[in-house]
């Protein structure tokens, strides 16, 4: 089975509903940031979401820690594609299961 769950912080911790940039939270707003960017792999875009949180909240008493649960079992899958070759792939994978 291919899953991907993405946290905005780590089990036990509480994520911050508060983001100076925006209307939207810490890990939602540095996500909007990070998933429009082309041709870029989903566990590459959560991984800059995770270091861009990590890094605003690292002189806080407990940083936040976005937490990422993943069992994929294929690479390039794209949510923001220029080529639809990623979604191809993705598409191939699971309709054979």
């Amino acid at each position: 089975m291919n899953c991907l769950i993405a946290f905005a912080c780590a089990p036990g911790r509480t994520a911050s509903d508060f983001s100076s940039k925006g209307h939207n939270g810490l890990f939602t707003w540095h996500l909007l940031q990070h998933i429009k960017k082309p041709n870029k792999d989903i566990r590459s875009v959560l991984t800059d979401v995770a270091m861009d949180v990590y890094n605003e909240t690292k002189d806080d008493e407990m940083p936040q820690e976005p937490w990422i649960n993943c069992s994929l079992k294929v690479h390039n899958i794209f949510l923001n594609s220029t080529s639809h070759l990623g979604n191809e792939k993705i598409s191939h994978v699971l309709k054979n299961k």
